[in-house]
C-alpha cells in the first residue's frame, strides 16, 4: 500500500486517501492496477478478501456483511483486475513483510470456489513460457505468450524494468512452430516463432534469430 497525496489549489494534501496497488512482483515499478482508497486506521485489524475466478481477480477491504451477518454485501471491489493473458493463472500465496514495517496477519482462510479451471493442456499449444533467473528471485525474467481466441495472442513480460503486455496475431502454424506477428508503427513489425524449446524473433520472416529458450506449458 502506498500513500497517495492529492494536490489541491491551496496546496493542501489529502492524507485521508491511499493508493491500493496490485503488482506482479513485490517491488516498485511492477504495478498491474491501482485504485484510490480511504486511509486505513493504524493499530487496527483490517479484513482483506481476495477472490480469484478464472482469470479475474477482485479485492475487497473491510467488506461489510448483511444484516444477518451471514454473507457479504454486494459492495464493489476496490481492485478488479482481469488477467487477459492468463499470466498469473497459478502460483504461490505469499505474505509480505517489508523491512522496518510492523505487519501482522491472523485468521487466514483459503476456500476453493469450484470455478471452471483454465485449460492449459500440453498438447493444445496455447501457452509458451520463457523463464530465467538473473542472480536471484528479485531479478527473475519471464515471458508468456498466451492464446486468447481465434488468431489473437497476448505477450506478457516482466524483467528488471517492469511489466508490460502486447497483442499479437497468429499468421502461420506448422507441426514445428507457431508464428506470431505484431505491428507497432509505420512499416515496423515484430515476428516471433514459438518452437518446442526456443523462440526466434526478428523484424521479418527471413530475419529471425534464435534468442530465448522456452517451452509449451
Amino acid at each position: 500500500m502506498q500513500q497517495q497525496y492529492l494536490e489541491h489549489q491551496d496546496h493542501i494534501f489529502d492524507a485521508s486517501i491511499t493508493t491500493l496497488t496490485l503488482s506482479s512482483r513485490a517491488r516498485p515499478g511492477f504495478g498491474l492496477l491501482e485504485a484510490p482508497h480511504r486511509t486505513l486506521t493504524l493499530n487496527t485489524w483490517h479484513q482483506v478478501e481476495v477472490q480469484i475466478k478464472g482469470n479475474r481477480l477482485r479485492v475487497w477491504v473491510n467488506r461489510r456483511l448483511d444484516v444477518s451477518g451471514s454473507k457479504a454485501t454486494r459492495e464493489r471491489p476496490v481492485l478488479d483486475f482481469e488477467d487477459a493473458g492468463q499470466t498469473f493463472y497459478k502460483g504461490a500465496i505469499a505474505l509480505v513483510f517489508y523491512p522496518g514495517s510492523s505487519i501482522r496477519y491472523r485468521n487466514i482462510r483459503i476456500r476453493h470456489l469450484g470455478s471452471k479451471s483454465i485449460d492449459m493442456s500440453q498438447g493444445s499449444k496455447t501457452r509458451w513460457i520463457h523463464r530465467k533467473m538473473i542472480g536471484n528471485e528479485w531479478n527473475e525474467q519471464w515471458q508468456v505468450f498466451q492464446h486468447i481466441q481465434g488468431r489473437e495472442w497476448i505477450e506478457s513480460v516482466t524483467d528488471l524494468n517492469g511489466f508490460w503486455q502486447h497483442l499479437f496475431s497468429e499468421v502461420d502454424r506448422t507441426d514445428e512452430y507457431i508464428e506470431l506477428q505484431r505491428e507497432y508503427g509505420p512499416n515496423q513489425r515484430v515476428v516471433v516463432r514459438l518452437f518446442s524449446d526456443h523462440a526466434a524473433i526478428g523484424a521479418a520472416r527471413d530475419q529471425l534469430t534464435d534468442l530465448r529458450e522456452g517451452q509449451w506449458n
